[in-house]
């Protein structure tokens, strides 16, 4: 006898009242398992939601963070142009044309050694400049920003002279960079 046969037989066996009863309480007991799984059904959607808004925050935040390196990104390439086109640029023989050019004829440059860097060459020169006129020093700086080199002037230093105070003395320092091969 298999078993749908003994259930059957067993089935027959109860009288109508207990049919009705056993009846009632195998639905009470599907409508329980019912209600539990749509209750457990119910849970499992509220946290998946939550984890669903935590997903849209961090992509929200990451698509944020993807906007602002390509932002930073444009600018290192704006930066890395420039850089690339001055490579051969001689930083001595530009920079005394540049001075010649504006009217200051007392120079003397002398190379300044730099920290080397895994990514770009410097080349770096002290400019010193004796008996200057300050709308010459103005526009020898002006010219040496407006460079197609994109030169750094920095660590500036002037002193009026005591011999003509409408004369000035000047030293300041002047680097160039260039990207190494391969950086």
């Amino acid at each position: 006898m298999n078993f749908w046969t003994r259930i059957l037989g067993w089935w027959q066996g109860l009288e109508e009242r207990e049919r009705y009863l056993v009846g009632g309480a195998a639905a009470a007991a599907l409508i329980l398992a019912f209600g539990f799984g749509l209750v457990r059904l119910s849970s499992e959607k509220r946290k998946l939601q939550r984890q669903a808004e935590t997903v849209r925050g961090q992509i929200k935040e990451t698509l944020d963070m993807l906007q602002e390196i390509q932002e930073i990104d444009a600018r290192i390439k704006g930066v890395e142009l420039p850089i690339g086109a001055r490579c051969n640029v001689n930083l001595f023989t530009a920079l005394e044309t540049i001075l010649r050019t504006c009217g200051a004829d007392n120079i003397s440059i002398r190379p300044l050694t730099v920290p080397a860097s895994t990514f770009y060459k410097e080349q770096a020169v002290e400019i010193e400049a004796r008996r200057l006129y300050l709308k010459t020093l103005v526009a020898c700086l002006y010219q040496i920003d407006q460079a197609p080199s994109e030169y750094r002037a920095w660590r500036f230093q002037a002193k009026k002279r005591f011999d003509d105070t409408n004369l000035l003395d000047v030293r300041f320092q002047v680097s160039s960079f260039c990207g190494k091969e391969g950086a």
